[in-house]
C-alpha cells in the first residue's frame, strides 16, 4: 500500500507531462524541415516585403518598378503568347528566384538595386508583351521563390535542351567544383517543341570562329579543322577541338557559342561541325545553354496536365518553394 501511494503521484505527474507535451505539439505543430524553413530562415526574415528595383534598358534608361511588375515583364519576354498558364507560373517562380539571387548576391544584401532588361546580362524584360494569362500566372505565384540551403537558387533556364539538360560547370556558367547540387540532368521532355528549336543549321566565316576562340582566351590562327572534343553524358559538346597553324587547342563549346552568336549557334548539342573552305558549318538540336529548366519542356509538361510545381521539381532536386511576401 505504501509503495502504491508513493507511485501514484509520480504516475500522475508523468501523465500530466505527456499531456502538456502533446498539447504543445498540437498547438505549435511538428517543426519539420519545411516549417523550420518557412518560419525561421534568414531569407524570409529579410525579404518579407516586396522590393522595388531599377530596370535598366539597353539604352541605359532606368525605370523603378515593383518586383512583381518586373516578373510580369520577364515572363512576357522569355515565353511566347498563348502558352499554358502552368508553364507561365513555373517561369514566374524561376524568374523571381533568379532576380533575387542576382540582386541580393545570394541573399547577403537587401533585395534592391539595378537589373538589366537584356537577356544577355540577366533576363529579357518586355512589359509591352504582357497578357492577361501572364498577369494571372504571376499573381497566383506572387512572392514564391525557390530556395536551397537557405539561399536563393540559381534558377537557370533555357529554350530547349535538344535531348538532355546540361551541367552548369560544363557550360562555363559556374567555376569548376561549384556545380549547384540542385541542378538535375534529365531528359528535357520537349516533344511539343517547335521545329526550329528541334533542329538548326548555321555557318560562320573561319575568321569569326578564330576571333571568338581568341576572345575566350584560346589564341589560334589559320583554323584547319574543328570537331567535338569532350562530350557530357547526354551527348552535348563540352569542348571543341581546333586544329590550326599553331597546333591543336580546345575551347569551351558554350563559350565559343556565346562569342560567335548564340542566336545562330543555337546550342552545343551538335550533330555536325566542319570546316568547309572559308566557312565553319554547324548543325544541332535545341536552343540555349541547356542548364536548368527547358521552357519547351515546361510547355510540353503543362500541356500534359502537369502543375508548375511538378515542372520545377522535375528539373531541380531538393529545393524548397517558399513565400516571401503576400
Amino acid at each position: 500500500m505504501g509503495k502504491s501511494k508513493l507511485r501514484s503521484p509520480l504516475i500522475y505527474a508523468a501523465i500530466c507531462l505527456v499531456l502538456v507535451g502533446s498539447l504543445v505539439t498540437f498547438v505549435l505543430g511538428c517543426p519539420g524541415p519545411e516549417r523550420k524553413l518557412l518560419q525561421g530562415s534568414q531569407i524570409t526574415k529579410k525579404y518579407n516585403v516586396e522590393p522595388t528595383i531599377t530596370v535598366v534598358d539597353e539604352n541605359g534608361a532606368k525605370e523603378q518598378v515593383k518586383l512583381e511588375k518586373y516578373i510580369e515583364g520577364v515572363v512576357a519576354g522569355e515565353m511566347k503568347s498563348g502558352w499554358p498558364v502552368e508553364a507561365y507560373k513555373a517561369q514566374a517562380i524561376l524568374a523571381r528566384s533568379y532576380a533575387l539571387q542576382l540582386l541580393t548576391k545570394d541573399g547577403t544584401q537587401p533585395a534592391a538595386g539595378e537589373i538589366s532588361a537584356s537577356h544577355k546580362a540577366a533576363q529579357a524584360y518586355k512589359p509591352e508583351n504582357i497578357t492577361a494569362p501572364i498577369r494571372e500566372a504571376v499573381k497566383e505565384t506572387r512572392g514564391k521563390v525557390m530556395v536551397a540551403n537557405d539561399k536563393f537558387v540559381k534558377a537557370y533556364f533555357h529554350s530547349a535542351a535538344g535531348g538532355k539538360t546540361a551541367k552548369a560547370v560544363d557550360m562555363g556558367l559556374v567555376p569548376k567544383g561549384q556545380e549547384p547540387p540542385y541542378l538535375k540532368q534529365v531528359s528535357a521532355r520537349e516533344e511539343l517543341a517547335e521545329a526550329k528549336v528541334k533542329t538548326w543549321r548555321a555557318t560562320f566565316p573561319v575568321t569569326e570562329v578564330e576571333k571568338a576562340a581568341r576572345d575566350t582566351g584560346v589564341n589560334i590562327k589559320g583554323l584547319k579543322e574543328i570537331k567535338v572534343g569532350r562530350k557530357d553524358n547526354g551527348g552535348r559538346a563540352v569542348t571543341l577541338r581546333l586544329t590550326h597553324s599553331g597546333g591543336v587547342s580546345e575551347v569551351n563549346a558554350n563559350g565559343l557559342r556565346v562569342g560567335l552568336d548564340p542566336e545562330k549557334m543555337q546550342s552545343t548539342m551538335l550533330t555536325r561541325i566542319n570546316v568547309e573552305g572559308s566557312q565553319v558549318v554547324m548543325e544541332g538540336r535545341g536552343f540555349g545553354h541547356g542548364v536548368g529548366l527547358s521552357q519547351w519542356g515546361a510547355y510540353t509538361m503543362a500541356k500534359q496536365g502537369k502543375s508548375a510545381e511538378d515542372i520545377i521539381r522535375y528539373y531541380f532536386r531538393g529545393i524548397k518553394l517558399v513565400q516571401l511576401w503576400k
